[in-house]
């Protein structure tokens, strides 16, 4: 008797479309016949090949390369570390023998612009070209000194940022009763004004002094870019009946500018530092927090 072939045995198959499964004793059967085949095997006739199945799993395993390879797209995505400027502002009160604080403070808090207040420096001062050979940009100005001696220079404010932060310096209104700097901040595709300043505590507060000012913020007020104007007024600003304190908030407020609340800073008590920004500069920050070692603003670029 001629052993039958796969083609002989697939012929014998009935008909039918799906055609029905081979029972487990006819399989055996065919096993132990040495004809038993699996079906991507099976040819139809000779010469014509049956094409090969492949089946829902590995149609998975297309969808899951096919899932992988392809980058996802999100909607909605948080603002990395390259995203955002961190602007941060600190009454030193000597810059002398904090050099190494503000290095300290820039680095773990990953500041990219400090503003400074009552650095006490020279325009020759160490700590100022210790910063600009630490590969900072620095825009300061030291308080004019009246006799030429060794005695401490009080006063002084100074704009600190790295090396991936464009800062030029801008004209501003110069004034007697505060000091104050101004710059223009780019960083990548984010563009700001930043105006660091300090109204000197023991000297009386004047009416000269929001005339000043007011002629600062009349010129800031025109740029079309975010706005920052931080420091040391030395107003309490913690208390709602001070005459002085309403005199600044209406004077903010006629320029179309926001002083944002903070929290005391002054060690015994007293909200003296203040932060103003544009109206819709305040509601893009995304965190504003004035504490006593510093002022933190986190800004999407791009805004």
């Amino acid at each position: 008797m001629t052993r039958p072939s796969a083609v002989d045995i697939f012929a014998l198959r009935p008909q039918c479309v799906p055609p029905p499964s081979c029972p487990p004793v006819l399989r055996a059967r065919l096993q132990s016949l040495g004809v038993w085949a699996p079906r991507a095997s099976l040819t139809a006739s000779p010469g014509s090949a049956r094409p090969r199945r492949r089946g829902c799993r590995a149609g998975r395993r297309v969808q899951l390369r096919r899932t992988v390879n392809t980058p996802a797209v999100s909607v909605s995505k948080l603002p990395t570390d390259n995203s955002v400027v961190r602007f941060s502002c600190l009454n030193v009160r000597s810059l002398h023998n904090k050099t190494d604080d503000v290095l300290e403070i820039i680095r773990d808090r990953r500041v990219d612009i400090f503003c400074l207040t009552e650095t006490w420096h020279d325009s020759d001062s160490a700590c100022i070209g210790r910063l600009r050979a630490s590969g900072f940009n620095v825009a300061d100005r030291p308080r004019p000194r009246l006799r030429d001696d060794l005695s401490t220079n009080h006063g002084g404010v100074a704009i600190v940022s790295n090396d991936s932060v464009r800062m030029s310096p801008v004209a501003a209104t110069p004034a007697s009763t505060f000091e104050h700097v101004a710059v223009c901040i780019v960083s990548g595709q984010f563009t700001c004004i930043v105006v660091t300043l300090y109204r000197p505590g023991s000297v009386k507060l004047q009416q000269r002094f929001f005339e000043e000012l007011g002629s600062l913020l009349e010129q800031v007020a025109t740029y079309t870019v975010p706005i920052y104007i931080v420091g040391d007024f030395n107003i309490r600003l913690d208390r709602p009946d001070d005459e002085y304190a309403i005199q600044l908030r209406q004077l903010v407020d006629c320029y179309g500018l926001m002083l944002h609340d903070t929290v005391p800073t002054h060690q015994h008590g007293g909200t003296l530092d203040a932060a103003i920004t544009r109206d819709d500069v305040g509601r893009q920050t995304q965190s504003l927090s004035l504490t006593s070692v510093c002022l933190t603003i986190i800004c999407c670029s791009g805004l």
